[in-house]
């Protein structure tokens, strides 16, 4: 029999891994967009979206590891899964923020490069 803490585990971990990638899903086509907007970074497409999904997996990833769920043994699955959800606060907190500084660093970079049309 799976214990409550594995069970709980993972489904923290795997809610922690759809989070991050929701976000990629929703941010990939505009990130594109902006590449291909300037001549000279469109060979880097590849190179930032692909940075992109490993920032966010790792992001998403990094406050689950170490972290259990801790019940009762023979608790409802339904207790495993509010405990995991009520961890989700990390995750969204580290996704946000390294979101938001993959932001500011590709806004600086379309700006410096924006004149740079060919």
């Amino acid at each position: 029999m799976i214990s409550s803490e594995f069970l709980g585990y993972a489904v923290l971990f795997a809610m922690a891994v759809v989070v991050g990638l929701i976000v990629f899903l929703l941010v990939v086509g505009p990130l594109r967009r902006l590449l291909g907007a300037n001549s000279r970074l469109e060979q880097a497409r590849s190179f930032f979206t692909r940075s992109l999904f490993i920032i966010l997996m790792l992001a998403a990833m990094a406050p689950v590891a170490g972290k259990g769920v801790t019940v009762k043994e023979g608790s409802p699955f339904l207790e495993v899964v509010w405990q995991a959800a009520g961890r989700l606060n990390d995750v969204l907190l580290y996704v946000g923020l390294y979101l938001f500084g993959f932001v500011v660093v590709m806004t600086v970079l379309a700006a410096a490069l924006g004149r740079y049309r060919d």
